[in-house]
């Protein structure tokens, strides 16, 4: 038997390794690449990242979008909701938060990261023939630019309010060895960010047809004259990573630096470069064809808008997440039925004080997404006397499946879509640095009110929440419309924490009661989730033996 084992164990390591042989394989052809790189696209709108952990699901949480009990439900009706209550309080300290909640992010995070640097190393050592080198430069600029972001994001999650200090704080994996990375103090590792944006926009800067001028195919227009085998490369480029996209990602990357005259260098050029203000989405009808070499615009304020809550036109970065339907179900639609373990629901008061200054709301067309819940009476008592309501922005109660059939693939984009950068955020990043920068009041207004009259806000001459911003508007009232901003705006994005973050922010919604925040008890230590328990045992083993 040993001899047979060890002969048997000889030959195995006489070959290649079959994931290594599958691997090889599935890089000798162009049609192997797009394979691998539209399942990065499935993985980056996995559940366990952007498609839920990064947006509606943990970070939404931590921004109390969902109602949850004032005070620990252990041993009540609510015990159920104890989960919901520990992350919503920022308990850290507790395992089923950490293994539930946060861990998963890191984890699927980083092993995402390994998946793109394997896509990069082969890319950047493939065999001539095998892909046009414009192509391969594009599908190098995707994945760079999802490395950012990634990187980015974990940052933004587990890394501090700013960006100062020497502390070693995250690694960066920066290529595809499995060896550990070296943590990095914050302007290191954000550093390393800019530099992956930089590679990023220098591969597609020639390559990326939304910048040259070139038809793309997003689904308006299913006859364009395109070869087949140029199909995936040239398809839905204003929904993939993107060269614009990346700018917005290099923004960000600043704004966390605090180079707030880059944020408005960048952001002019793009809401310059990038944006058709003259073309308006009819959603559903006939559309004229955008200028292709700016391929945003924005969404009119009009009937149609309930059947595009998504502002397909304004999202520079939305890749599809195939299982939405059954995502939105769980989350949402499920809740209706049986509440266990579905608490996502939004409590009235959260939703039209907190968020907003009169339920009777007609002028924000964001507000049409919200449905109240057919939840039983008493069957979920955080408040018994208040309704609860659930978002349909990316559901398809909606966009129906008539829709969905008549209007081919521009529907099924729409339904589908996860939208991960939006052109409003490029208008609210002006409008932070402005003021953080040159404390530029009216500027700042300029920048948010283009935004609010798209929403269908209109001048009342007079500061309200509900109506654009006055010219005679403070500081502190500026400040209050943009954070109010962020929580309309991005429902279940999870925009709204990291802005809250990155500003220290003490007046975070309380998500059970009125017009009430959380100032009093505030503490920075809510902003910084620990990073998983093996991982620091295993970067504390590792420094005792380097001193060894």
């Amino acid at each position: 038997m040993l001899a047979l084992a060890m002969s048997g164990c000889t030959n195995w390591l006489d070959k290649e390794p079959t994931d290594r042989i599958l691997e090889g394989k599935a890089y000798s052809s162009e049609g192997g690449i797009d394979n691998i790189l539209n399942g990065l696209y499935r993985t980056i709108t996995s559940n366990g990242l952007y498609g839920s952990n990064l947006t509606a699901g943990t970070v939404d949480v931590l921004a109390h979008y969902y109602a949850y009990p004032q005070n620990d439900p252990a041993g009540t009706a609510l015990s159920d909701l104890g989960n919901l209550y520990r992350l919503a309080t920022y308990d850290y300290y507790n395992e089923t938060v950490r293994k539930d909640y946060i861990d998963p992010i890191w984890t699927n995070g980083y092993r995402f990261i390994m998946q793109l640097n394997q896509f990069i190393n082969q890319l950047e050592n493939l065999e001539e023939g095998i892909l046009k080198d414009e192509r391969r430069r594009l599908y190098l600029g995707e994945a760079y630019g999802m490395r950012a972001m990634i990187h980015m994001d974990l940052y933004r999650f587990f890394g501090p309010i700013s960006a100062t200090g020497d502390s070693e704080i995250l690694p960066y994996h920066g290529n595809s060895n499995v060896e550990l990375a070296q943590y990095l103090a914050p302007v290191a590792f954000l550093t390393k960010v800019k530099d992956d944006l930089e590679k990023a926009e220098t591969l597609m800067i020639n390559t990326d047809p939304i910048v040259l001028d070139e038809k793309v195919w997003d689904g308006e227009n299913d006859d364009l004259d395109m070869l087949p085998e140029d199909r995936f490369a040239k398809m839905y480029r204003n929904k993939r990573m993107n060269y614009w996209a990346v700018q917005v990602l290099k923004a960000r990357t600043h704004m966390l630096l605090g180079e707030y005259d880059d944020v408005i260098s960048i952001t002019d050029d793009i809401l310059t470069n990038a944006v058709d203000a003259t073309y308006h989405t009819q959603m559903f009808q006939s559309m004229p064809m955008r200028q292709k070499n700016k391929p945003f615009g924005w969404t009119p304020n009009s009937n149609t808008w309930l059947e595009n809550s998504i502002l397909y036109d304004e999202v520079i970065f939305g890749p599809s997440k195939i299982d939405m339907d059954a995502w939105w179900d769980d989350m949402y639609l499920r809740i209706q039925i049986d509440n266990d373990e579905h608490p996502y629901l939004v409590i009235r008061d959260n939703l039209f004080v907190n968020m907003s200054t009169d339920e009777a709301i007609t002028s924000d067309r964001r507000f049409l997404q919200w449905r109240k819940s057919s939840l039983p009476e008493g069957k979920l008592t955080i408040d018994a006397s208040q309704p609860y309501y659930y978002s349909t922005k990316f559901s398809y109660l909606i966009i129906s499946d008539s829709h969905l059939n008549n209007k081919g693939w521009l529907g099924y984009n729409i339904r589908n879509m996860r939208a991960l950068i939006r052109l409003s955020e490029v208008q609210y990043m002006k409008a932070e640095a402005l003021l953080k920068e040159y404390n530029d009041i009216q500027g700042a207004i300029d920048a948010i009110n283009i935004v609010l009259r798209q929403r269908g806000f209109t001048e009342t001459g007079s500061f309200d929440t509900n109506s654009m911003i006055p010219a005679n508007a403070t500081e502190d009232q500026v400040w209050q419309m943009l954070e109010l901003e962020y929580y309309r705006e991005f429902v279940m994005e999870g925009q709204a924490w990291f802005f809250l973050k990155r500003n220290n922010d003490d007046t975070v919604i309380n998500g059970y009661d009125q017009g009430e925040n959380l100032s009093s008890e505030w503490k920075e230590a809510n902003y910084r989730p620990f990073i998983p328990k093996s991982e620091e045992d295993f970067y504390d083993l590792k420094d005792e033996e380097e001193e060894e």
